[in-house]
């Protein structure tokens, strides 16, 4: 759970009022969300599939 906080924090920087996602003068929209999205999905799958484990006994 950790280690996705650095992806979430990343991503939350977006809701600031101002805030861009690259530097001036980037073109792009938002090149994070390549990757960013996809670790934050399997950090909750492997989350989500852990404690699915651990309840079962």
């Amino acid at each position: 759970m950790l280690a996705s906080l650095y992806w979430v924090t990343q991503i939350s920087a977006l809701a600031y009022p101002g805030s861009k996602a690259v530097d001036p003068p980037g073109e792009a929209r938002f090149p994070q969300a390549k990757v960013a999205f996809p670790a934050l999905a399997l950090t909750a799958l492997g989350y989500a599939l852990e404690r699915r484990r651990l309840a079962r006994g």
